[in-house]
């Protein structure tokens, strides 16, 4: 639903206005359709709108679409074109379709806020890379024979760590891109604005959409590194952080993190590896000190 929205925001921006509750409510009953057929694949509206009216498409475009891959599924003709058909062929038009819509998201924009637009790619770009870092490390595991290879290879994150990838923060910013890349687009509109108040908005509303969603994604993502329970635990732990650096008088905040931190410096002691995080709890700021990034402390604040 959302990309779909995205997509009428799009074509309304290249020019062409149409009525949300009609087209969704096309897509659902296309979905519902489909579904009764058993379909897996919901419907949404083409995306590239702007691209494919500068081809020169027109509604026709839509109406030959759906009579083409109709008769293609009725006569069972996807494995003979994809045999025939060299995927580069098809990858070119999408990609152009890409760099279309890229460009109208900066062109659409007033000038002043191409920072916010480039911000707001961020979170998809790690998305890609998170795509791509599975793709590599499953074809890894093919070349090899060993099925549990990407497996194994993602749950030693200290070993992205030392390589100088921070893997868990690529995975978390990754996550549900479609709507953190507008969080963080119209937070940086705000600030761009100077509309602080409104920026603030913006951030604590992604931050507690995070702060829930952690709990219950990442702990699919990463095979055999946490359970559910103790990701909310880090997930508290850095919400308690950042209220330290805006409350910096307040002990009482700084006291679960404190607890925190001792625990993990009694796990390192007994186990000489810190169950916290990957980085050792001893090069890990006490709480008393958490406040706004210092110089000597801007990394290791950073991070959380």
């Amino acid at each position: 639903m959302l990309g779909s929205l995205q997509n009428i925001e799009s074509a309304e921006a290249a020019g062409d206005s149409y009525p949300a509750l009609p087209s969704l409510a096309a897509n659902g009953i296309g979905t519902v359709a489909a579904a009764l057929f058993g379909s897996c694949f919901p419907t949404t509206i083409y995306i590239g709108h702007p691209g494919w009216k500068g081809l020169g498409a027109r509604s026709g475009y839509s109406i030959l679409n759906g009579v083409f891959f109709t008769v293609v599924a009725l006569l069972g003709l996807t494995h003979l074109i994809s045999a025939l058909v060299p995927i580069e062929a098809g990858m070119a038009i999408v990609l152009w379709i890409g760099i279309v819509i890229t460009a109208q998201a900066f062109q659409a924009t007033p000038r002043a806020h191409a920072p916010a637009v480039a911000v707001g790619l961020f979170p998809a770009i790690a998305g890609w890379g998170v795509l791509v870092l599975g793709q590599t490390l499953g074809a890894a595991g093919m070349a090899t024979g060993d099925a549990g290879l990407a497996a194994k290879v993602l749950a030693d994150t200290s070993s992205f760590a030392r390589a100088g990838l921070h893997l868990e923060g690529l995975v978390a910013l990754s996550q549900g891109f479609i709507l953190t890349c507008m969080v963080w687009a119209a937070t940086s509109t705000c600030l761009l604005e100077r509309k602080y108040s409104a920026a603030a908005g913006w951030a604590m509303a992604g931050a507690a959409a995070s702060f829930f969603a952690s709990c219950m994604l990442a702990s699919s993502l990463l095979p055999g590194r946490r359970t559910t329970s103790a990701l909310h635990r880090r997930s508290l732990e850095h919400w308690l952080c950042a209220l330290r650096s805006v409350f910096p008088a307040d002990e009482a905040l700084a006291a679960p993190l404190a607890r925190r931190n001792n625990e993990a410096r009694g796990a390192q002691a007994r186990e000489g590896k810190s169950q916290i995080g990957d980085t050792p709890s001893a090069s890990r700021p006490s709480a008393s000190r958490w406040r706004l990034a210092s110089a000597p402390e801007s990394e290791t604040a950073a991070r959380h």
